[in-house]
């Protein structure tokens, strides 16, 4: 059974999914991308993808273990800036 991570555009802001468990609002696409990046990457698991979906329903892969999109690093960075702007 494949785990996939979905970032979806809700109105002005972001969200990702995942097992119907919905995270929300980030302020860009970026964010929203980088925060499911950082989800799928605890799971730990080798079928797990982060996939953006665009107003048409069109589906993009953007992440996959070892695709090296972007790094751990980059990653962590990130996600704390995200909560630093949601706390602001």
């Amino acid at each position: 059974m494949s785990s996939r991570h979905f970032v979806v555009s809700q109105r002005e802001s972001w969200q990702f999914s995942y097992k119907g468990e919905i995270e929300a609002p980030f302020p860009s696409k970026k964010a929203a991308i980088t925060a499911a990046i950082a989800a799928a990457r605890e799971l730990g698991e080798d079928d797990v993808e982060v996939l953006v979906r665009d107003g048409e329903m069109k589906t993009e892969t953007v992440w996959r273990p070892g695709s090296g999109a972007i790094s751990e690093a980059e990653s962590a960075e990130l996600a704390t800036e995200i909560e630093r702007e949601r706390d602001a």
